[in-house]
């Protein structure tokens, strides 16, 4: 059972410096192939590109096919990808900097030895996501071809794979959270005209199609055991969690002192940004129909 808020429509930006050394920027070109006289002995060899190393952060290399991941994520997710090749550079760039910019925060999450981040937590959430996936096909066999069309591998490395996902995101969003509250980092502000003129170069350049809706919300997960007592008591405990929100109790407080999730339950049930296609459908439908600052009646999915 899930108790949701959702808060407003406005983007809010965040200025973030770069404590981390970046570099190799720049995308690089292809090797050619290697030619060897007439006279060589040995056969004329040809160097293979597999991949490129578009930036490192720190000692960590990015690579030109994590960016090209992103792409394909966000095509997943409704994007509409340009055909022109300068549109599609500009994406790839964009998404270059989201990855250099999540890389920097990880990295200095991990060197704040007052971050910590168990294991169990990471497992919660990448069964709960991995069960969620796993949901949408009928067998496994379908599931199983889905990950390798997708060049996720095989059911462990694609667990691996959330498992790490999972890992990054909750150094990240609790080392940005510990800076909020030191008062280091602070939300910027647009003036109008400084949006008005983002929405009129994203309508001429087509943008805005290109943009599928995103929400943020926060939620309270309330689990419930196999039996029908139990699912009546996890109904009476969500229901009294949602009439105490109603009545004005701090949702962050509430979410970590009730909530059964152990991917938001630290972070006060904020799960941050998401776009249609990513979550369960049961969830979706209420989440993308609530307005703005309301609790949603109780949601329950599987």
């Amino acid at each position: 059972m899930k108790a949701v808020r959702r808060y407003g429509g406005t983007a809010v930006r965040f200025l973030a410096r770069r404590w981390s050394i970046v570099g190799a920027l720049a995308f690089l070109t292809a090797v050619p192939p290697v030619r060897r006289s007439a006279e060589a002995q040995e056969p004329a060899r040809t160097t293979e590109l597999i991949d490129r190393v578009v930036a490192v952060v720190g000692n960590t290399p990015i690579l030109m096919s994590e960016v090209n991941e992103r792409l394909q994520q966000a095509r997943a997710q409704g994007m509409r990808i340009p055909e022109d090749s300068a549109a599609v550079l500009t994406l790839q760039r964009q998404f270059l900097q989201q990855l250099v910019d999540d890389e920097v925060l990880y990295q200095q999450a991990r060197r704040d030895t007052t971050i910590t981040v168990s294991e169990s937590e990471i497992q919660g959430a990448v069964d709960e996501q991995f069960r969620g996936v796993r949901g949408q096909f009928r067998t496994d066999a379908e599931f199983t071809a889905a990950l390798q069309g997708a060049g996720l591998g095989t059911v462990e490395e694609y667990r691996r794979y959330l498992g790490d996902q999972s890992r990054r995101e909750n150094y990240r969003s609790r080392y940005v959270q510990k800076m909020r509250g030191d008062g280091k980092l602070r939300p910027g502000t647009l003036s109008d005209a400084e949006m008005r003129e983002f929405f009129t170069i994203a309508s001429r350049s087509n943008q805005l199609d290109s943009l599928p809706p995103t929400i943020t919300f926060r939620q309270i997960i309330v689990t419930p055991r196999a039996s029908d007592a139990a699912r009546a008591e996890a109904i009476r405990l969500a229901d009294s969690v949602r009439t105490a929100l109603e009545h004005g109790a701090n949702f962050a407080e509430t979410a970590r002192r009730f909530s059964d999730d152990p991917g938001s339950k630290e972070n006060g049930g904020d799960l941050g940004f998401f776009r249609r296609g990513t979550m369960v459908r049961q969830f979706e439908e209420v989440a993308f129909n609530l307005r703005p600052g309301i609790i949603s009646p109780l949601v329950r999915t599987d």
